[in-house]
């Protein structure tokens, strides 16, 4: 949930940019929009606003910093499902000789199977 003080400062950097400041019932506006959101993502929505976004006199709309926090959720969710798909592959840390070891004992079960008399 979204802090007032979250968004308060979250409104200010995006009305300062555009030039302007908010009153009160615009912070409200914001507020209500943004309650279900974490601080975190608000922060990271409008970091990333300001710096790709021109907003020339118009401060973005609550929906436009909820669009951002929704491609922020989608993107660290991906990232989590990829790391849990690398952990699961990746198996134990081996050292060096007990990976040599394990290739070699590989290339010696191939040859047997290649020529069974040796």
């Amino acid at each position: 949930m979204t802090s007032k003080q979250v968004t308060a400062q979250a409104v200010a950097a995006l009305y300062t940019a555009s030039g302007r400041n908010a009153d009160r019932a615009e912070l409200n506006l914001y507020h209500a929009a943004l309650a279900e959101e974490t601080d975190e993502d608000v922060r990271e929505a409008v970091v990333l606003i300001v710096r790709g976004v021109d907003l020339g006199e118009r401060p973005p709309s609550p929906g436009l910093i909820i669009e951002t926090v929704r491609g922020i959720q989608r993107r660290r969710a991906l990232e989590n499902a990829n790391r849990s798909a690398l952990s699961e592959h990746s198996g134990p840390p081996v050292d060096a000789e007990t990976g040599l070891e394990h290739i070699r004992s590989l290339r010696e079960a191939l040859r047997a199977r290649k020529d069974p008399a040796a």
